[in-house]
């Protein structure tokens, strides 16, 4: 994912974007995220999540997963990982991880 003046772009909803005690706020689906015993816990398509040679496993659309001009590309609906079950979950300085 990327920010663009505090925006996430190449979202469902873009709009502003940040972290306040734990929970994603400012996107379609707000609320706590986290990593459970390998599973996105707190967004709306919850399930067993991981990488396995660079690819996203576990979710709808599973492939390749990367950055590419600061947006997640390979997975259904490109841009933020770990919201609406779109790739692995996590922040890390604001960009997806992997």
């Amino acid at each position: 994912m990327g920010l663009e003046g505090d925006r996430a772009v190449g979202l469902e909803g873009d709009g502003p974007v940040g972290l306040e005690g734990g929970r994603v706020v400012g996107l379609e689906g707000d609320g706590p995220v986290g990593l459970e015993g390998g599973r996105v816990v707190g967004l709306e398509g919850d399930g067993p999540v991981g990488l396995e040679d660079d690819r996203a496993v576990g979710l709808e659309g599973d492939g390749p997963v990367g950055l590419e001009g600061g947006r997640a590309v390979g997975l259904e609906g490109d841009g933020a990982v770990g919201l609406e079950g779109d790739g692995p979950v996590g922040l890390e300085g604001d960009r997806a991880p992997g």
